[in-house]
């Protein structure tokens, strides 16, 4: 059973093209498995699921690393500069 989900779970990284955080994946809804169960098949630690993935599916872990997805980011449109009103010295 641990390999079907660890498998099921990498095939669904791959198709993201990334590799999720725990918040992340326990948000998805189209999560093959759900985050509790993940974390108790790979020894309650998130991180491993990386390491195992890696260890047992390396041609899935290679295309989750090699297509990172980028996210576009918003654009930020720059305020104009306006200087400072130049204040003559006075005289003492």
């Amino acid at each position: 059973m641990r390999g079907i989900v660890l498998k099921q779970v990498a095939e669904y990284f791959a198709s993201k093209g990334r590799y999720m955080t725990y918040q992340e994946y326990k948000e998805q809804t189209d999560a093959p498995v759900s985050a509790a169960v993940l974390k108790r098949v790979t020894g309650g630690s998130w991180t491993r699921v990386k390491a195992r993935i890696a260890k047992y599916y390396p041609e899935l872990d290679a295309k989750i690393i090699s297509e990172p997805e980028v996210e576009a980011e918003p654009e930020v449109e720059a305020e104009p500069e306006v200087e400072a009103p130049k204040v003559a010295k006075s005289k003492k």
